[in-house]
C-alpha cells in the first residue's frame, strides 16, 4: 500500500457523481471513474483480490466467480419445504449499499 500511495495510485477522484433511483424514494450514488483512474484500478485489482478473496467467508456469495444467482440456488437449497429452514431474513439485501467504506480501507 505504501508504494501505491508513493506512486499516486491511492488517489481516485471520480470525474462525475450521479444517483441512480432504486425505489422512489432510495438511491445509490455512482461515481465515474476517469480513464486514468481506471487504469489505476487495474493495477491494483490483481494485489488487492487475492487478499480479500481470503478475508471472505466461504458461504458468501460475494466471492470471485460467484453471481447474485449463485445466491439464489444456495438460499433455495438452505430453504426447503418439509425442514425447519423456512425462510430467510435479508440475505445481503442492500449488501453494497451498507458497506462500511472506513472500515474496509482500514483493513486493507
Amino acid at each position: 500500500m505504501k508504494k501505491l500511495a508513493d506512486n499516486n495510485l491511492s488517489s481516485v477522484k471520480p470525474i462525475k457523481h450521479v444517483h441512480i433511483p432504486k425505489s422512489k424514494v432510495k438511491s445509490r450514488p455512482l461515481g465515474l471513474p476517469t480513464i486514468l483512474n481506471r487504469c489505476k484500478h487495474a493495477v491494483v485489482k490483481p494485489a488487492l483480490e487475492p487478499y480479500l478473496a481470503a478475508k471472505f467467508e466461504s458461504c458468501s456469495c460475494i466471492r470471485l466467480e460467484r453471481s447474485p444467482q449463485d445466491a439464489i440456488q444456495r438460499m433455495s437449497s438452505i430453504v426447503r419445504p418439509g425442514t425447519t429452514r423456512n425462510w430467510i431474513l435479508d440475505a445481503d439485501e442492500g449488501a453494497f449499499d451498507n458497506i462500511d467504506h472506513n472500515f474496509l480501507l482500514k483493513i486493507i
